[in-house]
């Protein structure tokens, strides 16, 4: 799995300024490098975790992504909270990160109390997770690859 994500941090600077349409990166992302991530779970747990991938839609992501989602909680980008790994927009870094999605909070509690709303669900998805070794509990900027803190 080092391997397809070393390839994508190293080719996606390049292949970005090239055709997203039949582009041979972008398929990498979409089926090897997702195909990798899936073949890095146990196996016994595989059937329990749907892993997706993308490079954009159309045309190039800023940020491509493969996330793993526990079939119990959510099987897309869309409604929950996931576990993702994160390409900062100049490819100087990936990060595994745990996400949910903002367009379910604004859609539900509009624009004013989304913000609020989501910092709560993060705060206790961090609390969950504080037992964790190694956690390290930074927000990150995404277009610079740099940790903001939390």
């Amino acid at each position: 799995m080092r391997e397809e994500l070393i390839q994508i941090l190293e080719d996606y600077p390049n292949q970005k300024e090239r055709e997203f349409s039949g582009n041979d990166l972008a398929f990498y992302i979409l089926r090897e490098a997702r195909d990798a991530v899936a073949n890095a779970l146990p196996s016994d747990l595989r059937s329990a975790f749907k892993i997706n991938a993308s490079a954009g839609q159309g045309t190039w992501a800023e940020v491509p992504w493969i996330g793993i989602f526990d079939r119990e909680i959510t099987e897309s980008a869309i409604h929950g909270y996931y576990i993702v790994y994160l390409f900062s927009a100049n490819m100087s870094a990936e990060y595994l990160s745990t996400n949910q999605r903002w367009t379910f909070f604004r859609d539900t509690f509009g624009p004013r109390m989304a913000r609020e709303k989501i910092s709560i669900a993060a705060t206790a998805l961090r609390r969950m997770l504080a037992d964790i070794d190694d956690m390290v509990e930074e927000r990150i900027d995404l277009a610079s690859g740099r940790e903001l803190g939390v």
